[in-house]
Formats: C-alpha cells, sequence, structure tokens
C-alpha cells in the first residue's frame, strides 16, 4: 500500500467524515420528518419512499462512518447494510398502511437476521475490526500504527 502524505490523510479522512456525517443526517431527517425532508427538496410526498430512502441514507452514512474506525471491507460493509435493511424492515412494518404486505417485512427482517449472523461471523473470524481511537484513524488512512497488518481475507 503506497502512504499519503499527511495532508492527504487529513483530506481523505475529514471528507469521508463529513459525507458520512451529512448522509446520516439525511437519513435521520427523511425517517423523523419525511414531509419537511420533501419540502424542502422540492418533490412530492410519499412517506413510506422517504422513510426507505431515509434507511439508505443512514445505511451509507454508517458505513462512511465506520470505515473511520474498521479495518475490514467486509465487516464495514456487513454493518452499514444491516443498519439499512433492518430499519428498512421497521419501515416496512410501520407503514404497512401505506402499502406492502407483511411477507414483505418478513423477507426483509430475514434478510437481516443472515446479515447479522454473517457479520457475526466475520468479527469472530477477525477477533478485531480496530476501534474507535486515533489508532483506528491511523490504520486507516496509512499512518504508521503498532497495529499487525489488516489484509484480511473471508478464507482467513
Amino acid at each position: 500500500m503506497n502512504r499519503l502524505s499527511a495532508l492527504a490523510r487529513v483530506y481523505l479522512v475529514t471528507v469521508t467524515a463529513l459525507v458520512g456525517l451529512m448522509t446520516f443526517g439525511i437519513g435521520v431527517w427523511c425517517l423523523i420528518d419525511p414531509a419537511s425532508f420533501a419540502r424542502v427538496v422540492a418533490f412530492h410526498q410519499h412517506v413510506h419512499f422517504l422513510h426507505d430512502l431515509g434507511a439508505f441514507q443512514l445505511g451509507l452514512g454508517a458505513t462512511l462512518l465506520l470505515a473511520l474506525f474498521w479495518r475490514d471491507a467486509m465487516a464495514t460493509a456487513l454493518a452499514g447494510f444491516l443498519l439499512a435493511n433492518t430499519v428498512h424492515t421497521v419501515n416496512h412494518v410501520m407503514d404497512l398502511d401505506e402499502g406492502g404486505s407483511a411477507g414483505q417485512a418478513w423477507s426483509l427482517g430475514a434478510v437481516s437476521v443472515a446479515l447479522a449472523v454473517a457479520l457475526a461471523v466475520r468479527l469472530r473470524q477477525l477477533g478485531s475490526v480496530g476501534g474507535a481511537s486515533a489508532s483506528g484513524l491511523a490504520i486507516r488512512t496509512g499512518a504508521p500504527s503498532s497495529h499487525a497488518s489488516t489484509a484480511s481475507t473471508v478464507s482467513e
């Protein structure tokens, strides 16, 4: 892996954190006040689809933010998708009066269970994915750290 300059590391972490926070915030906004979001972006309000947008924005934002601390791409992706899909499942349950079916909610819930098990298996395999510390940021940005190499693969 090529080393980055200090300026490049700061840029990488700053952009990832800011976009992650903004995306996560938009997700919360869509879930909490979909009418307000629809007014601001000036399109017709459809509560369920705005809730879905919020779920996926939460997942994307969480994935970007986890990438700042976790060293494993698969665990990061599984965790972000698990969050998005689980909120999506809750949306389908809460918005049954808007349309859809209970079967859709059950199917989405089954996917969340499968994702949670897959994430648990991956975390157990790795033992650690980093941590919410400055050393975790150093690992993700290529700065020197005392941690061993993290080039883990699924087959290890």
